[in-house]
């Protein structure tokens, strides 16, 4: 091999490792800055946590040997509320397909046949607005799913 080759093949490695140090400084002030706004209050604890908060209570999870559990719930809330959304979809797809007057009468509402940019701006404003109330739904109704109490 010729010394050229090794210079090339030395400045690859370097640039590799250049890559991968920089990736994890990357993540490293990410968690670190997170931490530092959640202790100073800058960001709300209550829905934003804290990484080290995150972290005890996985490391407890898996002293009481709940982790898994916990992950299975999860899962199973996320897979249902996947079947759900495309359950419904598909039949009010079907409606609006077969049904003439209720395409029309949805027409506006309809993020994709929004023809301006005002009627894009004023769904997602809806949607922001409202997203915090459906996520209280959803928790609403799985609450029992996590309890036992939904299936009895």
């Amino acid at each position: 091999m010729s010394n050229e080759q090794k210079k090339f093949l030395k400045s690859i490695k370097r640039r590799k490792l250049i890559v991968v140090i920089s990736q994890i400084l990357i993540v490293v002030a990410f968690f670190g800055i997170w931490e530092y706004l959640a202790n100073k209050n800058i960001i709300n604890s209550f829905v934003f946590s804290k990484p080290s908060k995150i972290i005890n209570t996985i490391i407890n999870l898996c002293i009481q040997n709940n982790l898994f559990n916990h992950i299975f719930v999860t899962l199973e809330e996320v897979i249902i509320a996947f079947i759900l959304g495309i359950v419904l979809g598909f039949i009010v797809a079907i409606i609006l397909y077969e049904f003439y007057v209720s395409l029309k009468l949805f027409e506006k509402y309809n993020i994709s046949a929004a023809k301006t940019i005002f009627f894009s701006i004023v769904a997602e404003i809806l949607f922001i607005a409202v997203s915090p109330f459906i996520r209280k739904g959803i928790k609403w109704l799985f609450f029992g799913l996590v309890s036992g109490s939904f299936w009895k």
